[in-house]
């Protein structure tokens, strides 16, 4: 009985101890035994069909489960391989959690995957159009411009309508403007993808000639003017009539030194009581074709003084125009019979320009010049004044539109050589000045070509100040480019996540929220652009809140740019009102 107890106690001992060594040699060694795991995806852009896909192999392995997900959603799936079909563009964790059921363990496996395939508003595929028209039935109709615009799909679409750079209620794809006046009229339409958030302008011109025109020049209107200049006892007048061709529906309105006169006849009788210029002026208005002309004269009287300058006085005035290029004047003569005991006072608009009775006075742009001259006669304590008015148009102007300016700005992605560059281009460069700036810093002058390096992803704000060294104009043209090039730090990142904004879209406000962290971070500045890259607002952040007002910023998208010492964040805000 001992024996038989001692064999049983034996035994027992021998199974124990062997289920103990098989439990050991079941520890999974994954890293053994995962012999790939492989992604990849099929980028066909928008009309294709696009998928993120995975696949992962094991060698000598049964028992196994698989479970997926991408950006920790689940997948229902539970083979070695996935397919998953994608819409939109972004960054993609593939996950997969591989469960050895015999031997009670399991590991997961993840890869990020960038997807870049959708053009997220290929304006041009959709065949944008814009067409107008007008009912032009002359001075009786009802006369209108129209415009519409067509485009393959509308899904998602708002339209905004501007007339000559005024905008318009209507948000329609179509507009319907009644005019009451002949011109050029520019018609633009932006329009706004709210699904991914871009927008492109379309603009087109229509010239209006419904109204019938009063062509005054052909009725040679002309202001002749006289005075009955008698001395201080006699009555004094200034006298003027308007000589037309076809005085038919035609009114007079007279005005003596702006100054609305009673008379309604094609001619005027005006007392005077004193010397001076009067700036007499008559707006004649076509009943008929409900159009009008001012036209006006200038006497000067000096019917009151001991001074007869009337009868000793001539004074002349000229311009020299040579154009850009060389010396341009305006000038003056006057000649005073007897005129030992003279003094003389130049002015041009005003301001002093010399003495002596002759002017010569450089100039260096086009403009209106009032050339006056007062004349002294110190013997006999009495002066009057002499102008005459001369409009310059020496000088050529810029009118950079008519140069047809060519701006296009691009991006070269060679990992952490990449750049951001800018061309720009003018008919007749001539005197052409370069100044180029990214996000408000200076990067070089002269050249028509830029290359600046880049170190991060982002939106980059791109302008080029124009500078006519000759004609002393300028004009700025930006551009808004956004950087996503491989290899580069992606510019809004995890730990800027503490900068919020909200809310987005935004009607009158947006606040913008600095929560504190481990970072401590503190944002040095914001800027925000809209969308064409003209600075809106800029500040100073503090931690915690701050509130923006919107309320006076147009629809549109804009770009949120915050500055921190670890960094600057970018984020889109969408303004509607």
């Amino acid at each position: 009985m001992k024996k038989n107890t001692l064999l049983a106690f034996l035994l027992f001992c021998f199974s124990f101890f062997n289920i103990k060594a098989n439990s050991d040699s079941t520890n999974c060694n994954w890293k053994a035994s995962i012999s790939n795991f492989y992604t990849w995806d099929t980028c066909q852009g928008n009309s294709g069909i696009n998928s993120v896909n995975a696949y992962i192999a094991i060698k000598g392995k049964t028992c196994l489960k698989y479970s997926w997900s991408i950006n920790g959603s689940a997948i229902n799936s539970s083979s070695f391989i996935i397919h998953k079909r994608i819409t939109t563009n972004g960054n993609y964790s593939l996950c997969v959690k591989i469960t050895d059921t015999c031997n009670n363990c399991d590991t997961t496996l993840c890869y990020s995957r960038s997807i870049t395939c959708f053009n997220t508003c290929n304006w041009k595929s959709k065949s944008p159009s814009l067409n107008n028209f007008d009912t032009c039935q002359g001075n009786g109709g009802y006369n209108s411009i129209n415009a519409y615009f067509g485009i393959n799909s509308r899904t998602c679409l708002k339209y905004v309508w501007s007339i000559n750079g005024v905008t318009q209620k209507t948000k329609n794809y179509y507009i319907n403007y009644p005019i009451t006046q002949n011109g050029k009229y520019d018609l633009c339409v932006k329009v706004i993808d709210t699904c991914n958030f871009c927008d492109t302008t379309f603009c087109s011109t229509r010239n209006i000639t419904c109204f019938s025109i009063c062509n005054w020049k052909s009725k040679s209107p002309s202001i002749t003017s006289f005075d009955t200049c008698k001395g201080n006892g006699a009555r004094n007048s200034m006298n003027a009539y308007l000589g037309i061709s076809n005085r038919s529906c035609l009114k007079y309105q007279w005005s003596v030194n702006g100054i609305t006169q009673s008379t309604k006849n094609y001619y005027i009788n005006y007392p005077i009581s004193k010397n001076g210029i009067y700036a007499l002026c008559v707006k004649v208005t076509d009943t008929c074709n409900h159009c009008d002309t001012t036209i006006c004269t200038t006497r000067t009287f000096t019917c009151y003084s001991a001074c007869n300058w009337k009868s000793n006085a001539y004074f002349y005035s000229w311009d020299t125009c040579k154009g850009t290029g060389g010396v341009n004047s305006v000038n003056a003569y006057i000649s005073i019979k007897n005129g030992t005991c003279n003094k003389y006072n130049w002015t041009i608009n005003g301001i002093d320009a010399g003495h002596g009775n002759i002017l010569h006075h450089a100039i260096t742009q086009n403009g209106t010049y009032n050339i006056c001259v007062k004349v002294t006669d110190t013997c006999k304590n009495c002066d009057t004044t002499y102008c005459s008015i001369r409009n310059i148009t020496c000088f050529s102007g810029c009118d950079f539109k008519a140069r047809a300016p060519y701006f296009n700005v691009w991006d070269s992605c060679v990992g952490h050589k990449s750049s951001i560059n800018g061309y720009i281009n003018f008919y007749n460069r001539n005197c052409m000045k370069f100044d180029w700036t990214l996000d408000s810093q200076a990067i070089g002058n002269g050249s028509r070509l830029v290359s600046v390096p880049i170190y991060k992803n982002g939106s980059y704000l791109l302008c080029v100040k124009a500078t006519d060294t000759c004609n002393h104009c300028d004009t700025t043209i930006c551009v808004s480019h956004i950087i996503n090039c491989n290899g580069l730090g992606i510019e809004s990142n995890k730990t800027l996540s503490h900068i919020q904004l909200y809310p987005n879209p935004a009607n009158n406000l947006i606040t913008i929220q600095i929560e504190k962290n481990t970072l401590n971070d503190t944002p040095n500045s914001y800027f925000i652009y809209d969308i064409i890259g003209n600075l809106i607002s800029e500040g100073f952040l503090n931690e915690g809140n701050s509130t923006l007002f919107t309320n006076e910023w147009p629809n549109g998208l804009y770009l949120v740019k915050v500055g921190t010492v670890h960094g600057d964040k970018i984020i889109k805000l969408i303004i509607n009102h």
